[in-house]
């Protein structure tokens, strides 16, 4: 049985965001992994803000992150940081996705 009946749920039940604090953890892992990525693979790490103007719209936590292989068959990673807590990713040239996805 549908809790909000058969019209389903009101708009403002999804305007809202609860305790979005338990998302901080997200932009420290994002910054770590990174890390990582640089390490362990041949990309050229660029830090800063203009990287994708159509992730960085709204409010942004700090500069993003652009990994570029080295190899030019390769797609770039971007990772935006938000104030929501949260990241905006672009994976190549068309894939985007938000983390998380309700930020």
């Amino acid at each position: 049985m549908n809790r909000w009946g058969s019209e389903g749920p009101p708009p403002e039940a999804y305007s809202r965001i609860t305790n979005p604090e338990r998302f901080a953890p997200v932009p420290e892992f994002a910054g770590e992994l990174l890390n990582r990525l640089e390490a362990e693979f041949a990309v050229e790490r660029t830090e800063g803000y203009g990287l994708d103007p159509e992730l960085e719209s709204g409010e942004l936590a700090r500069p993003g992150v652009r990994l570029t292989p080295a190899d030019a068959d390769a797609a770039p990673i971007i990772i935006i940081f938000t104030a929501f807590p949260g990241l905006r990713v672009r994976f190549g040239r068309w894939y985007t996705n938000p983390f998380p996805s309700c930020g």
